[in-house]
């Protein structure tokens, strides 16, 4: 079964709340931080995670398979002021980049990815240093 909330998206971008803002303190307070960081949202539908992770001074890049979403994270983008997340369409399992990364995120989305393929693809891209103390 085949999944798009690009048919949804303006309802989506409407209607789905944004995580507390006490999560990044909390984060914090265990020694993360993601100021400078390049990260990768997988499943970042319409960029709700990805601005706030450049709000915390990440540098972002979201992996959707839906172009509607993707378009629709641009327009919020751009209406929040940021300029610097990039998105590509793909699914998690599939996506793939010209270099590694140190940080991965699956907010309200690892549920529908194929979890064994999703990993495998993570694994290639992954920076081995990652990020100290992070679960």
């Amino acid at each position: 079964m085949t999944i798009n909330f690009g048919n949804v998206s303006d309802d989506y971008a409407k209607y789905r709340d944004h995580l507390p803002v006490i999560l990044f303190d909390q984060l914090k307070d265990r020694g993360i931080n993601f100021y400078g960081l390049n990260v990768i949202d997988l499943g970042s539908g319409s960029g709700i995670f990805s601005r706030d992770l450049a709000i915390q001074g990440a540098n972002v890049i979201g992996i959707e398979p839906s172009s509607e979403l993707i378009k629709e994270a641009l327009r919020l983008d751009h209406l929040s002021g940021i300029s610097s997340n990039k998105y590509f369409q793909a699914k998690a399992e599939e996506f793939t980049l010209n270099d590694t990364y140190p940080v991965f995120t699956a907010v309200r989305s690892w549920h529908w990815f194929e979890r064994n393929r999703t990993i495998q693809n993570i694994k290639k891209i992954f920076r081995t240093q990652g990020v100290p103390n992070c679960y």
